[in-house]
């Protein structure tokens, strides 16, 4: 027998679907357990021929080479060293390997499959048969079904990213190549789970309806249901879940759609078999309506838009305004008392502080309005990040900056301009105010501090006249007081 890395895939499969081998596959290496001697001596033949190495043990776990096999110390394990793949791929030999590998997340955007007889393209991950040279993009899907799937179990079994499991549109589907059966079947099961409203565990799935109703999932539901049937589930899907912003009114028509088909047992595949395409026509239908019914109310919230973004506007010149006025007022004010102050002929203290609280009065007015304006400029900011998604999400990214994002931010860059040049213009007033004002306060609280000065410095602060003046050129003589 000539061996072929798809004849021992193949061989492998029959076998594990035969129950006559247990198989693990990982990232570089298959084990292949509960052989029986026979079955061990065929395997080698072919793991030699194709040069693979490789490793047996027997029932007790040791290490045996191909002389000790008997079936006495069966059942046998054999370890084979795969393959390496290329950088970003990952390699499955046998179908069943493949299936274990679809129950984890895709660890690279590429699995060569070796039974696979052509690409698969889904959105994150490409299944191609080995060393098949094809470039790959991957795209992710940013709708979680987990938002709108509520399950009863303590782990979750809905993933939260299908995009392993909606193929491209176009995709050529083949139900007669076993590998892509393998995928299809398990991509049935996660997206059935996905469009249903509740998961109860144990493959029961629930639809809320009306009228409520609970159906049973299977392993080869898409080997029961068809390809085309299959094809329709999958564009279901597809509708659905590429688009985040309306998955959850999607998803809420669909299941409703799927409630209304009664195919008159618990079978899943009986219910997705018969109910997939008219759904998808009725969910759109539905949609379309509940679009035009928005329709109207979309025009007025967009007029209510336009009116809050105009009185927003509206309200931030009003602000540039009373800004300048108020930066006007202590200009003029400021350069009074400088002028003033220059002209007095004499100096005076009380004067120069006066001077400077009147100019610190109105460099802080100037300062309070700026501070208030941007204390205002900043609410209405985070009041349109808040209420974005919530009443006006309908509108597109592009369409929302140009009706409300771009005039709000001109508006915001005029009012600051305005500020930064209010602050300059009452600084240099306050710093004019400083200049004409300090020196003479300075020398008016020295001149009083000299006035006032310490007992003992200077000038004594009380005590006896100073005697008068000795002449000692002149003698004074002193009469003596009459004798009565």
């Amino acid at each position: 027998m000539t061996w072929s890395n798809k004849r021992l895939a193949e061989t492998l499969d029959e076998w594990f679907l035969n129950s006559r081998a247990i198989i693990t596959e990982t990232a570089g290496d298959i084990v292949v357990g509960k052989l029986t001697a026979e079955d061990t001596l065929s395997l080698l033949d072919a793991l030699e021929a194709l040069g693979w190495s490789h490793a047996i043990e027997d029932d007790t776990g040791s290490v045996v080479s191909r002389s000790d096999i008997e079936q006495d110390f069966a059942p046998y394990k054999v370890s084979a060293r795969k393959p390496m793949a290329e950088s970003g791929r990952e390699r499955v030999l046998t179908n069943a390997g493949m299936a274990d590998w679809l129950s984890r997340p895709p660890a690279q955007p590429v699995l060569e499959v070796c039974r696979l007889a052509a690409p698969l393209e889904t959105f994150s991950v490409l299944l191609a048969p080995w060393d098949f040279d094809v470039s790959f993009s991957p795209d992710q899907l940013d709708a979680d079904p987990r938002k709108v799937v509520k399950e009863h179990l303590a782990s979750r079994s809905v993933p939260g990213d299908l995009s392993a499991w909606i193929t491209r549109p176009d995709q050529a589907i083949d139900f007669g190549d076993p590998a892509f059966l393998t995928w299809a079947n398990k991509s049935a099961e996660v997206l059935a789970m996905s469009l249903s409203n509740e998961y109860e565990g144990s493959g029961v799935i629930v639809f809320k309806g009306p009228p409520v109703v609970r159906y049973k999932l299977e392993g080869t539901m898409a080997t029961a249901i068809g390809p085309e049937r299959f094809a329709d589930l999958q564009a279901c899907a597809r509708w659905v879940f590429t688009s985040a912003k309306e998955m959850e009114t999607r998803h809420i028509l669909m299941s409703a759609e799927f409630s209304r088909f009664a195919p008159g047992n618990d079978n899943a595949a009986s219910l997705f078999g018969s109910a997939s395409g008219p759904a998808l026509e009725g969910a759109k239908i539905a949609f379309e309506l509940g679009l035009h019914k928005i329709s109207a109310d979309s025009l007025k919230a967009l007029a209510d838009l336009r009116k809050a973004v105009s009185d927003e506007a509206s309200k931030l010149g009003d602000s540039t305004r009373q800004l300048a006025a108020a930066v006007s007022g202590a200009l003029f004010g400021g350069i009074g008392l400088v002028v003033a102050r220059l002209t007095m002929s004499t100096s005076n203290g009380a004067v120069a502080a006066g001077v400077l609280l009147i100019g610190f009065v109105l460099c802080l007015y100037v300062a309070v309005t700026i501070i208030s304006g941007r204390q205002f400029v900043s609410i209405q900011r985070d009041l349109r990040e808040q209420w974005r998604d919530r009443l006006y999400r309908f509108i597109p990214e592009m369409e929302y900056g140009k009706l409300v994002t771009s005039p709000a931010a001109r508006a915001e860059k005029a009012f600051h301009l305005a500020s930064w040049i209010s602050g300059i213009l009452a600084a240099v007033m306050m710093l004019a105010v400083l200049c004409v004002s300090v020196p003479e306060l300075l020398v008016s609280i020295h001149a009083w501090y000299e006035e006032l000065g310490p007992v003992g410095e200077g000038k004594p602060a009380s005590g006896p006249a100073d005697p008068p003046e000795a002449f000692p050129d002149k003698l004074i003589v002193v009469q003596p007081a009459p004798v009565l």
